[in-house]
């Protein structure tokens, strides 16, 4: 973060205001107040709000990579290491091979247990070892998928027959 941002809010940064949020709900409301925080100035929730919600990463992402190397597994608004999955979720051009090779390391190192399932799985392609291409969170969730389907369908063999009829209109 450049140091002349620090002391802007993303409302000025982006020069856009968004106002008071259209919609009355917890998550919008938290969203168009953290715009309004000058960056030096959010904490953690806030910071991990915007960072899940690809808001203003252009200005955030840095702050919360010096969040994840201070403690990676932050609890930010929900449970320990929601930050870190809010931020291996970032689009890619957030990152750049330097920053993808220490996030990997930064994984590696880590006791996962306090994740749940779900988590883990989130964070298991960052964990694939560096010569494998990092997946995408399309792709794993495409690759979760048809793990899952697969394994309904040997619970229930049937299931698999039924689905060809109704797609082939039998």
């Amino acid at each position: 973060m450049k140091q002349e941002h620090r002391k802007k809010n993303l409302n000025q940064l982006e020069s856009i205001d968004w106002g008071k949020s259209p919609i009355d709900t917890v998550t919008a409301n938290e969203l168009h107040e953290a715009r309004r925080v000058p960056l030096e100035d959010l904490n953690h929730r806030q910071l991990y709000s915007l960072v899940l919600h690809k808001i203003g990463l252009e200005y955030l992402f840095d702050k919360a990579w010096r969040v994840l190397e201070q403690n990676p597994m932050t609890e930010a608004k929900y449970y320990s290491g929601d930050l870190l999955l809010a931020v291996a979720e970032a689009p890619v051009e957030c990152w750049n091979a330097l920053r993808i090779d220490a996030f990997r390391s930064m994984i590696q190192g880590l006791d996962l247990s306090e994740l749940d399932h779900e988590g883990r799985e989130r964070l298991r392609g960052w964990r694939a070892p560096p010569d494998q291409p990092l997946k995408t969170a399309e792709a794993h969730h495409h690759e979760m998928l048809a793990f899952y389907r697969r394994l309904a369908f040997n619970d229930n063999p049937g299931l698999e027959s039924k689905r060809r009829k109704r797609r082939d209109g039998r």
